[in-house]
């Protein structure tokens, strides 16, 4: 912890940089809003975005990355399956890898588009999409250092990280990130847990020790013929070490496990008078290597290693095909080719298994956007789309998809959409063939029983044997703006989705799971459970129904008084902003101009509307680098909140076979049934030096039927995170005494404010060993410290 903590306080002294608008007053601090018309992307027809945020909007949620924006407007793009798709400037990207790590000061603005818009970019249809907007020049070295433990005890986490951005003009871009994370084990001892056979806590980890180390590197720039090329490497080296108690002759068990995943990528996008095209391609690689042993016996180890390689090439072409009255008829041609490589071996109790996979798949995806009615006309606007794709898998066939959808934009703050599709998807090469590995002394609750048994030989890897999915969803979404003059945005989506052959990790063993896979299963003579094989399977049906509303608001704030400075003290902040202007940029200015002077607090002319999708690049001339020293900055405060109801989560186990129905006492999961009601809420102040930052998750409790115990309670729960950041660049008088305090930034985080942690009581209000609170959440409340710099 010492090492750590070293670590941390040269860190904070280190320095970074960020750029600045060359002929922007450094003192004259008033907000410059640009106003142009909005123009959308022609490839989105009448889709208009869910939601765009602005530089100020982004600046008030206080995060340091993208990878941390996206977190905080997840209420937002909580919709579709899995992460959204990105879009930077308009154009695809090589992966979200190439830009998780820009410093949210680079944003000149954010667009979050439904789900509708991701197939005129050659995305499923299934995930919504997120513009990422940048500003035209920019320049940063951001150097950040942080340190994280619960307030229980018993963890320390470091992070420090090293960031280099420059953006010159739309097409040419710097990027280079390096990351080192650390965390200390966190053992059962460090929490008051109760054992049923007295085991000693020292023997068994919550969370492992482990080291990450990750490095991303890319550049883009513009080629002949105005196509724009980027080109991505990266590596990620990751070891963990585990305890997993101790067996019946007390030896203990531990793994170790690394993990090395490496990635080279480029993407060319090139604009053209009626559509644009994209070329992706990538290489993978991934090996995971395990050893699980006794520690006093290596020469008895159980290893496994699994190797993954994946090499693809991807093409979109959009364009507008003829004119229709309502507008342009577009299509987005994408066609595919990918091929997976796996190799995983295992030997465990002396038996060696050997896998070999390989995967070829070649796809093809057509959309056909038509516009049927213009806004002119009573009814409003409305067009409509249709898809269909089709892979050739080598190993799982050939796999349909096809879909249709209706846009209708009956006012202009109105917007609803109706879409269908259908999929065939086949199971990972990861699914089919990982390898085979046993973990000792697993800690499993045994609903038969009613006991928590804590050595339990748990078995996990590939099932060759899973077949494709299938899945129907029908998506109905509205999005409505209801005040012309005030930020707010109201989303509502419904969803249906059907899938059979569902496939899914293996769930709880209850009573009807252990009868549908009995052979999964080894019980002793008295009944007491050994060992259950958890490698994935295929359900024969999971439906799902929900209802999903989202509100966004936010308000900007009047800008503060005008701070009073000395002649000495412009003098000194007139010099550390000229430290802070780039090369490319005009040279410093005789200083700012006097107040009341005709020039003073004189906004620049109105920009061009950018051909990209939305407004102007707002923001000072010379590439609207933000506001230095001064603390005249605009505040803003917003709040934003989704509710998701569902309505229907059952899951038939086989045909013909038993129903669960997980929001009525039935479970797949530890965590227990499926949550009726799921609240999120996200609120923020930024004003000055200060910004507070707030966020709020609510479950509905939930009941497990089937237990020895009887019922068991899944008690609602609700976690209440907080951050406050100071910004030293809203202090001029002390950025002006201290010069190296310039573009620094300190924040304190406190996730789950108030330590609360799942209870489940069984029917006798007793609590299962294997279900006590810090079991199932042993982080609880967690304490961050975190430091930025933008170093010149």
């Amino acid at each position: 912890m010492k090492k750590s903590l070293v670590v941390v306080s040269l860190c904070a002294g280190s320095v970074g940089l960020t750029g600045i608008a060359a002929a922007q007053d450094e003192l004259n601090l008033d907000t410059i809003v640009i106003e142009s018309s909005r123009i959308l992307n022609p490839e989105l027809g009448i889709i208009k975005p869910e939601l765009t945020l602005d530089s100020s909007d982004i600046s008030a949620y206080g995060v340091t990355s993208l990878e941390d924006l996206l977190t905080e407007i997840s209420t937002v793009t909580g919709g579709g399956s899995g992460r959204p798709e990105m879009l930077l400037n308009g154009k695809r990207i090589s992966g979200f890898r190439e830009i998780r790590k820009y410093p949210p000061e680079a944003l000149e603005r954010v667009e979050v588009l439904s789900e509708d818009a991701a197939l005129r970019y050659g995305f499923r249809p299934d995930k919504k999409v997120i513009n990422f907007i940048l500003k035209e020049n920019f320049h940063s070295l951001t150097a950040e250092a942080g340190v994280e433990a619960p307030s229980d005890g018993g963890q320390f986490i470091t992070e420090i990280e090293l960031n280099n951005l420059q953006l010159s003009g739309e097409n040419r871009r710097w990027n280079t990130d390096f990351e080192y994370n650390t965390q200390d084990a966190l053992f059962e001892s460090d929490r008051d847990i109760v054992y049923a056979d007295g085991e000693d806590g020292t023997m068994r980890t919550l969370e492992p020790e482990q080291d990450t180390l990750d490095l991303v590197g890319s550049f883009s720039h513009m080629l002949p013929g105005e196509i724009s090329a980027t080109y991505l490497g990266s590596i990620v080296n990751e070891n963990a070490n585990s305890v997993l108690g101790a067996d019946n002759d007390g030896n203990l068990n531990v793994r170790e496990q690394d993990t090395l995943t490496g990635e080279a990528s480029f993407v060319l996008n090139k604009m053209l008078d009626t559509g644009n095209w994209t070329v992706n391609g990538a290489y993978s690689y991934e090996n995971v290597d395990r050893v699980t042993g006794i520690a006093t016996s290596p020469e008895d180890d159980s290893t496994s290693q699994t190797t993954t390689d994946g090499l693809s090439v991807d093409a979109v072409y959009f364009r507008n095909l003829f004119s229709l009255p309502a507008g342009f008829v577009g299509t987005t041609i994408q066609s595919g080719y990918s091929k997976t490589e796996l190799s995983s071996s295992s030997m465990s109790g002396g038996e060696e298994e050997q896998t070999e996979l390989s995967r070829d798949n070649l796809n093809a995806q057509i959309s056909l956007d038509v516009p049927v009615l213009t806004e002119e006309f009573v009814l409003g606007a409305i067009s409509t789309n249709f898809n269909g794709q089709l892979s050739d898998v080598s190993d799982a066939g050939e796999l349909l998809s096809y879909g249709y959808g209706l846009t209708w934009q009956p006012l202009s703050q109105l917007q609803l959409m109706a879409s269908s599709t259908y999929s065939e998807n086949a199971p990972t090469v990861s699914q089919l063939g990982a390898a085979y590995q046993v973990t000792p002394n697993s800690r499993v609750f045994d609903f038969s029983t009613g006991q928590t048994i804590e050595n339990v030989e748990k078995i996990t890897g590939g099932n060759a044997d899973l077949q494709n999915e299938e899945s129907q969803l029908l998506r109905l979404n509205a999005s409505w703006e209801p005040f012309s003059e005030r930020r707010v945005n109201i989303v509502a989506t419904y969803t249906d989705e059907r899938i059979e052959n569902v496939i899914s990790s293996f769930p709880d063993l209850t009573p009807i799971i252990e009868e549908a896979y009995a052979d999964r299963v080894v019980r002793d003579d008295d009944g007491q459970l050994v060992s259950i094989d958890t490698r994935a399977l295929n359900f024969a049906e999971k439906i799902e129904k929900k209802l999903s509303l989202s509100l966004n608001w936010s308000k900007s704030l009047k800008a503060n008084e005008r701070p009073e400075l000395s002649t000495e003290e412009r003098q000194k902040l007139r010099a550390v902003m000229s430290k802070r202007r780039s090369k490319d940029e005009a040279p410093p200015s005789e200083g700012p101009p006097e107040e009341g002077s005709p020039d003073a607090g004189a906004a620049p002319p109105k920009q061009a509307a950018s051909a990209r999708g939305g407004a102007g690049r707002g923001g000072p001339p010379g590439g609207g680098r933000g506001p230095g020293p001064g603390g005249r900055g605009q505040g803003r405060i917003y709040f934003s909140a989704s509710y998701d109801l569902a309505l229907e989560d059952t899951l038939l186990i086989s045909e013909g076979g038993t129903k669960l129905d997980l929001l009525n006492g039935d479970t797949i999961s530890s965590a227990g049934g499926t949550s009726e009601h799921t609240f999120s809420a996200r609120g923020g102040y930024s004003k000055g030096a200060i910004g507070l930052n707030t966020r709020m998750n609510w479950e509905s409790g939930t009941q497990v039927n089937g237990s020895q115990l009887g019922t068991l309670d899944f008690d609602p729960l609700l976690t209440i995170d907080a951050r406050i950041r100071y910004d030293f660049d809203n202090k001029p008088k002390l950025i002006a005494k201290y010069p190296l305090l310039s573009a620094t930034s300190i924040s304190l985080s406190v996730d789950n404010i108030f330590n609360e942690k799942r209870n489940v009581t069984s029917a006798d209000g007793s609590v299962p060993i294997s279900y006590q609170p810090d079991i199932l959440d042993p982080l609880g409340r967690v304490i961050e410290i975190k430091f930025r710099k933008l170093i010149f």
